[in-house]
């Protein structure tokens, strides 16, 4: 499991699975405005907690170069379940840039992010390299930043806290 402190709450946040090891703990200590929006984030208790429902997406267009469509996965607690924008996450699959996909091991899972954690979680394909010139990933990655960015209100999402997340590749 991994726990995130903020300030003197500390908040288990997800459980991390690797190919190559078992569970992992990790303490990060952040610091009280490690948002930029004051001493507490206000947001954290009310989404420490869990969302009994939440709506997922498939295949959802994030954008489109020269035709073909870019897509993600997303998934989210109810609008009427949350008093106000929630975070966002993005997540960036692995693979050296030339593999992988949007639901292979190296993502997080959106459900569980929506349904425990209370974020629109949204787990992002990009085009490989080998299959269009670089820097077609990172120019993917942005799109998807742009998306929700340019679809907050819809998304019911707090554009000042979407968080990218990756592993691999995805992390570069």
């Amino acid at each position: 499991a991994v726990n995130v402190r903020h300030g003197s709450a500390q908040i288990d946040t997800m459980l991390v699975r690797h190919r190559a090891c078992t569970d992992v703990r990790i303490d990060r200590s952040l610091p009280p405005d490690w948002l930029g929006i004051g001493s507490a984030a206000p947001w954290a208790a009310a989404h420490a907690r869990a969302f009994s429902t939440i709506e997922v997406f498939e295949d959802v267009v994030y954008g489109r170069v020269m035709g073909a469509a870019l897509i993600c996965d997303m998934a989210r607690p109810v609008p009427s379940a949350v008093r106000g924008p929630t975070p966002a996450i993005i997540s960036v699959h692995g693979g050296c840039w030339v593999g992988g996909h949007k639901r292979d091991t190296s993502t997080i899972v959106v459900t569980q992010w929506a349904q425990q954690f209370g974020f629109l979680a949204m787990s992002v394909d990009y085009r490989l390299a080998g299959l269009a010139a670089p820097p077609a990933c990172y120019q993917d990655i942005q799109c998807a930043l742009r998306y929700a960015h340019a679809n907050a209100l819809e998304l019911n999402i707090d554009p000042r806290r979407i968080f990218v997340i990756g592993e691999s590749a995805g992390a570069h």
